[in-house]
C-alpha cells in the first residue's frame, strides 16, 4: 500500500498542459483507487477463507 500512496503523492512534471495534467492525474487517481479496492476485496476474501479452512 505505501507504493500506491507513492504514486498517489508523485508531482507532476513540468511542461505538461494544465489540463493534460489534471485529466492524467484523475486518470491515474481512478486506477489507484481500483488497485486499492481490488486488494481490499482479495485480502477479505482470503480472510474468509482462511477462517473457513480453520473451522473444517
Amino acid at each position: 500500500m505505501r507504493c500506491l500512496e507513492d504514486l498517489a503523492s508523485r508531482r507532476p512534471e513540468c511542461g505538461e498542459p494544465d489540463a493534460q495534467r489534471l485529466q492524467d492525474d484523475d486518470i491515474e487517481t481512478t486506477k489507484v483507487e481500483m488497485l486499492r479496492l481490488a486488494l481490499a476485496r482479495n485480502l477479505a476474501r482470503a480472510i474468509i477463507r482462511e477462517g473457513s479452512l480453520e473451522g473444517s
